[in-house]
């Protein structure tokens, strides 16, 4: 068991944690449609952050890839989310868009 999905880096488990409480889940991400137009070019450069708030765990936050000057992304990629803890009763999967900026800050979408 390891930490932020990789294998090699032990979990820190604390007492009351069982291994067998842990989940991995696979976020697939279709598509946007009609996103807000970020950039002075009337579009965006989306893409998304996925990550599960409210479990025992910290993790960084899995990233898909970005999809340039488009208002309608399809992205079509799923993303793994290991290890979760659901047994938290505010564990809740998050999913925000952003707007990928070469010059300046991302910004949320």
């Amino acid at each position: 068991i390891a930490v932020n999905g990789d294998r090699s880096e032990p979990l820190p488990l604390t007492p009351g944690t069982y291994p067998e409480a842990f989940h991995e889940i696979s976020v697939t991400l279709l598509s946007g449609r009609d996103l807000v137009a970020m950039d002075i070019t009337n579009t965006s450069d989306p893409y998304c952050k996925v990550f599960v708030e409210g479990d025992s765990f910290y993790r960084k936050k899995m990233l898909s890839s970005v999809k340039y000057s488009t208002l309608n992304p399809d992205w079509n990629e799923s993303l793994r989310l290991w290890p979760v803890d659901f047994t938290h009763p505010d564990a809740t999967l998050v999913v925000e868009v952003w707007d990928h900026d070469r010059t300046s800050g991302d910004d949320f979408m």
